[in-house]
């Protein structure tokens, strides 16, 4: 999987779900070199003040309406999910990534709302809207951080509800596999298999530890 082929192929996808209006917007990805044959591969845009990352699973209200309005995102989902995908590669090799998946605080159907844009429909919720419409989910996200691994913090991992949540998690996760798991999981009638393939895939080598393996953890395998 090279950087280009997976900007390529992460633009297809998140260009994809707006034909489709599974999504509302979407951002076209780019590989900027950081150091050798290493690349960043994540969204397009300035770098702004703020953190361009979901704090997630720690997120706040604020922070979700402040990345909505930069539009720090790979894709907002007509529910208001945000998708945040970035990945280093090295070669043809994952290095390290961050994929975050964050719910949007409220119940919506922006498909159904037409042309409102997502800020304006939350702004103009009055208090009795937002008691009734606002949702506790949790947002997870999927690191991979092989350099800082230690015992108490797994080379890849997912957090949930919490960042000191770390579940080790069996390897690097390609983004077939972590669309997959997003979309197969929270939106099982917006994807099919046949979208599933097109999706960039690699095979990561295993990180999980033997130690990890005596510990809840997730583990599949690959086809």
């Amino acid at each position: 999987m090279t950087p280009s082929g997976l900007v390529r192929g992460l633009d297809t996808f998140v260009f994809g779900l707006l034909e489709r209006e599974v999504a509302i917007d979407a951002i076209g990805h780019v590989a900027q070199r950081m150091r050798d044959r290493t690349f960043r591969v994540r969204w397009a845009g300035q770098v702004a003040s703020m953190a361009p990352y979901m704090a997630a699973p720690d997120n706040s209200l604020a922070e979700y309406l402040s990345i909505v309005q930069s539009r720090h995102y790979s894709c907002v989902l007509n529910d208001g999910a945000l998708l945040q995908i970035e990945y280093m590669i090295s070669g043809q090799r994952i290095v390290a990534h961050r994929l975050t998946y964050c719910p949007c605080p409220f119940e919506l159907d922006l498909k159904e709302m037409g042309h409102t844009p997502l800020l304006d429909a939350i702004e103009s919720m009055d208090i009795s809207a937002v008691k009734d419409n606002l949702r506790l989910r949790t947002p997870v996200r999927f690191d991979f951080d092989p350099v800082n691994a230690t015992t108490s913090h797994s080379a890849s991992h997912l957090h949930m509800e919490t960042s000191s949540c770390r579940i080790p998690v069996r390897s690097a996760v390609d983004p077939k596999t972590f669309i997959g798991f997003i979309f197969s999981n929270f939106y099982p009638s917006l994807l099919d298999d046949d979208d599933i393939k097109k999706i960039p895939s690699a095979r990561p080598a295993r990180t999980l530890t033997p130690a990890e393996r005596y510990i809840p953890h997730l583990e599949w395998i690959y086809a």
